[in-house]
């Protein structure tokens, strides 16, 4: 299984910046099913923008971890066969593998030739659903992969 998560970029009204959106659907944010899930954030474009991941393997990469998981849960990510798609592999284990996760996002307008990111306002993340309803979604039990409302706020990764 995958978790599609869609990632536009928003421009600002009255003068605001523009900002990052990640999409924000339960069924793409949390890891429940134990096992190997693929985890795609797919850039949607808008008339007059043409966005790139950032490279990965930069200083600013493209996807970094802000809280940091443990190195076995999660493969390096990785842009894949469509450029337009960031794919990473999630490994949710066991009961040893729950926690969350706070990542940053790194997008190009190359046509503006500026960098837009998700913002990081905390270091640690909380679990919005500790008791962990895995099994309401109409997909059935998947990972969570948390995301933003506005760039303010910070995108996660939840295992449960």
């Amino acid at each position: 299984m995958s978790n599609n998560i869609k990632v536009s970029l928003v421009k600002g009204v009255n003068g605001a910046e523009d900002w990052l959106y990640v999409e924000q659907r339960q069924t793409d944010h949390v890891l429940c099913r134990k096992g190997d899930q693929d985890i795609h954030w797919q850039l949607v474009e808008t008339q007059g923008q043409s966005l790139a991941w950032e490279p990965l393997a930069t200083s600013r990469p493209g996807f970094a971890w802000i809280s940091t998981p443990p190195i076995d849960f999660f493969d390096e990510p990785h842009i894949g066969p469509n450029p337009k798609h960031l794919v990473m592999r999630a490994h949710h284990l066991d009961k040893s593998s729950v926690g969350c996760w706070i990542y940053m996002l790194r997008v190009r307008d190359t046509l503006a030739n500026k960098v837009y990111s998700t913002t990081v306002s905390q270091t640690t993340a909380t679990d919005p659903d500790p008791q962990g309803h895995c099994g309401d979604s109409p997909t059935g039990p998947g990972p969570i992969v948390t995301a933003t409302a506005k760039a303010s706020d910070n995108p996660i990764i939840i295992n449960r």
